[in-house]
């Protein structure tokens, strides 16, 4: 009976937020704080960057800063408008031996390397909120990410349960009671709490969260990438769930949204953009109505 009353919690809740609202944080005229933008940047999502960008510009209602790119070879990104733009090769943000860490965790290497230049932003971007945000992911709504008393948080339905096994390993969280995620592949960060988190666990530097990435991991967990796209590891950490549980330890003031969002084939859209360059924005609006999400992924495991 309790296991049915907690579904039921659930389902109700997950109503609840499916009610559309694009921009729960609108402001109208009101000032509103500005935010700095991270974008770790994998090789397969370069040729869509420009694109991302472009979204991110057009869709987020924050000013924005500077937008920081990670990616293995800054040499190889061809950005047409570099405005406000910084660009590092993971070695550089991260300020670690790279090689090192590629050769003692070749099966988790890349996974580990995007978790952890999400997790030194902190410390390298002086600013007081930072948007992560994945490269494979598109904004197609215009959001409101902060304002002086509330952030947005993103809940989507799915729930990873050895997410949450590593985060309690790690820093004794407790298991969620109502099953929902926050693994939405983009999240406003308010540093502040952050260097709070960090402050009480000790962590001072990149090599401490390493050690803590590499702790959360179930050496029973190895699954082959021919199979499953899942790789050795990376079920067992999740930054995005991470932070949401650092947001309730410090009961941070926030407005959740239903995440809405579609995994879509990536190669359909790029090709329009670099065909079309002026009115793309306008084209893939016009294609995904009349049911409009409010983000945009384009997962490599997405083939249809």
């Amino acid at each position: 009976m309790e296991k049915f009353s907690i579904r039921t919690v659930r389902r109700l809740l997950i109503l609840l937020l499916r009610i559309r609202n694009p921009d729960p944080l609108y402001q109208g005229l009101n000032l509103l704080p500005s935010i700095d933008v991270l974008i770790p940047v994998a090789g397969k999502d370069a040729k869509h960057l420009d694109l991302v960008l472009s979204n991110l510009q057009k869709f987020c209602k924050n000013p924005i800063n500077t937008i920081f790119i990670v990616t293995p070879n800054k040499n190889a990104l061809d950005i047409k408008n570099s405005n406000n733009i910084k660009i590092f090769n993971d070695s550089e943000f991260l300020s670690i031996d790279i090689e090192s860490l590629k050769k003692n965790n070749p099966d988790c290497y890349n996974w580990c390397v995007q978790q952890l230049i999400k997790l030194n932003s902190i410390k390298v971007i002086n600013a007081d909120y930072i948007l992560w945000l994945d490269s494979d992911t598109l904004l197609n709504n215009y959001r409101t990410f902060v304002t002086k008393n509330h952030q947005l948080e993103i809940i989507s339905d799915e729930f990873h349960r050895p997410y949450f096994v590593g985060l309690k390993k790690c820093f004794s969280f407790k298991i969620p009671i109502i099953r929902l995620s926050r693994v939405s592949h983009h999240a406003l960060i308010n540093t502040t709490v952050f260097k709070m988190f960090e402050d009480e666990h000790n962590i001072k530097s990149i090599n401490d969260w390493l050690n803590v990435i590499l702790n959360s991991i179930d050496k029973k967990d190895i699954r082959s990438e021919k199979h499953n796209w899942f790789i050795f590891g990376a079920s067992s950490f999740s930054e995005y769930e991470l932070y949401s549980l650092i947001l309730d330890k410090y009961k941070v003031p926030r407005k959740k949204v239903y995440w809405w969002n579609e995994s879509r084939k990536a190669s359909i859209y790029t090709e329009d953009f670099i065909a079309i360059e002026d009115g793309a924005l306008e084209k893939l609006s016009l294609r995904i109505r009349p049911n409009k999400p409010y983000s945009i992924s384009f997962h490599s495991w997405n083939q249809t």
